[in-house]
């Protein structure tokens, strides 16, 4: 609190501080305010306003508190906001990397169809493993992929091996 009632500025850190400072007399006071003051006393006025500085006072407390409160709860939401924003960045790589594999062994199933125009060979088939081992190796791995392969390659194996005869 600022008083600016004298001749110097004074501040003051509760009004309570303020009230006891005007109760004190000042040197630059004259005798005549002093007894005029004394004879318009009214207590009750007095007490009455001192109730309303002190209720005016716990509300500028408890707004300030309240107000601390919210900037925290700002910084901590920023703060989640921020984690849960590279959360997210993290999530949809891997469902991108997740949907390419998808896309490769959906169209993996679509050449081994048996009137597919580009039917798939044991060649590209390696060559599709391999770059999934080099590319989606943790995927590859946790997925077991490899499993896969089986159910790929054996029926072009059962093909290339169809027409030899080894004992000829």
């Amino acid at each position: 609190v600022i008083d600016m009632t004298g001749k110097e500025q004074k501040v003051y850190y509760s009004y309570s501080q303020m009230n006891q400072k005007h109760d004190i007399p000042d040197d630059t006071q004259s005798p005549v305010k002093d007894a005029k003051s004394e004879g318009f006393s009214l207590p009750e006025l007095e007490h009455n306003l001192q109730l309303l500085i002190e209720m005016t006072e716990q509300e500028i407390i408890q707004n300030d508190r309240q107000l601390q409160y919210e900037r925290d709860m700002v910084v901590n939401l920023s703060h989640e906001n921020e984690k849960l924003s590279e959360i997210l960045a993290h999530e949809d790589k891997i469902i991108d990397k997740l949907s390419n594999i998808l896309q490769i062994v959906e169209d993996c199933e679509k050449r081994l169809q048996p009137n597919c125009e580009n039917p798939l060979t044991l060649e590209e088939c390696a060559k599709i493993f391999e770059m999934l081992q080099e590319k989606y190796l943790e995927e590859y791995k946790m997925f077991d992929l490899a499993e896969l392969s089986i159910a790929i390659v054996f029926p072009l194996l059962k093909e290339f091996f169809k027409t030899w005869n080894p004992l000829q």
